[in-house]
């Protein structure tokens, strides 16, 4: 921009009528006399007969309302409306970048071609997640339209897109879009759709109770694979399916067994950790805590205290870890502490001025920018 508006003197001309309005709106305006019109409204209102009765009415339902907002000003805790106006640029951002079937192009936003499904998956997930009514919401065509590309990526033995080593990541984290639907409205075709994705996942759960890429050796589970997997039957089991109970009881006895002395969660095995082991140690936990319908997990205590020491120790962005941190801990009732705040600071530092994340963590070579924007919206 520099460089053009040095030898551009119509830019140049244009800069400066920017730079004058700049100026004028940063002026201090003269004194002025500050009054409370409220009295004065209320008076002419008590004046002026039937008509002043309904404005008296008026006034005082305007007045409550600016009294409520008040208060939800002073309630809101702090630092909250930073997060919320982040939160909603990221929203604003991805609906801009939807596609017009409804998905979000994984490979033109730096992420390999076969995560589309789940890289759509995830950016409905963040849509979900910013509205009480999002499909009643000024977003609810957007996240219909992610729907309709899950279905259409859906063969009938419930398989979410095709398949390759990134299936079960497509597979898990699209079921959790489509139940999370079926839990805001009742649709027949998301019911079917939902129903379908949760009989592949169970009918792809090895032997041993974990999950792992297909065409793999038999029984060779991981937890990064497992634990989507797990997370998708157990939001079914919180929607009252009884029938993936088993399945979830296989999955948490094989996760347990890769727990160590420590609380410190392994990828394949006890103590084998590829990458480290805080975002698996963190995915443990939050499938732990979000298992209701069992007794607590006897290895959870000692997970969440690796947890919680792995979170005081994070310190480079990496958006996958710091999702399931930031859910784990909000699970354990632990979301206000100063080590999850610490956590939402590593996110913001990393949001550009259009709204989107930056792809600069490990795993953005495979799912680009709207991965990195989709995941920081849902850990925020």
């Amino acid at each position: 921009f520099e460089s053009h508006l040095h030898a551009c003197a119509a830019c140049q001309a244009e800069t400066r009528k920017y730079e004058e309005l700049i100026a004028e709106l940063r002026r201090p305006l003269p004194d002025a006399k500050q009054s409370d019109l409220a009295p004065d409204i209320l008076a002419r209102a008590q004046a002026g007969g039937r008509h002043g009765t309904t404005l008296l009415r008026i006034a005082a339902l305007f007045l409550c309302f600016v009294a409520a907002a008040a208060i939800v000003c002073l309630l809101r805790p702090e630092g909250g409306s930073k997060y919320d106006q982040r939160v909603s640029a990221a929203i604003e951002w991805l609906c801009t970048v939807q596609e017009p079937d409804g998905h979000w192009d994984a490979a033109k936003w730096g992420a390999q071609k076969n995560y589309t499904p789940g890289i759509t998956a995830l950016a409905v997930l963040a849509l979900f997640k910013n509205e009480p009514d999002a499909l009643g919401g000024p977003h609810s065509g957007a996240i219909r339209r992610g729907l309709e590309y899950l279905l259409s990526q859906q063969n009938e033995e419930g398989r979410i897109g095709a398949v390759h080593s990134g299936t079960p990541y497509n597979q898990g984290i699209g079921t959790l879009a489509l139940l999370e639907a079926c839990g805001r409205a009742k649709d027949p075709r998301w019911e079917s759709a939902a129903a379908r994705a949760l009989a592949y996942i169970r009918s792809t759960q090895q032997p041993s109770g974990g999950w792992g890429y297909p065409r793999g050796p038999a029984d060779a589970g991981n937890t990064s694979i497992t634990v989507w997997q797990l997370q998708a039957l157990l939001k079914a089991s919180s929607m009252d399916q009884a029938d993936v109970r088993p399945n979830i009881e296989k999955g948490m006895a094989w996760l347990s067994a890769v727990v160590d002395a420590d609380g410190r969660v392994g990828y394949s095995r006890t103590s084998d950790f590829p990458y480290g082991h805080e975002t698996l140690t963190a995915a443990g936990a939050l499938c732990f805590l979000s298992d209701k319908s069992a007794a607590p997990s006897p290895h959870l205590p000692k997970v969440l205290r690796a947890l919680r020491d792995a979170a005081h120790r994070q310190s480079d962005v990496d958006y996958y870890r710091l999702y399931f941190m930031t859910q784990a801990l909000a699970a354990a009732g632990e979301a206000n502490t100063d080590v999850a705040a610490k956590l939402r600071e590593a996110l913001v530092v990393c949001q550009a001025d259009a709204g989107s994340f930056d792809a600069r963590d490990r795993w953005s070579s495979a799912g680009g920018r709207v991965y990195a924007t989709a995941m920081a919206v849902l850990a925020l």
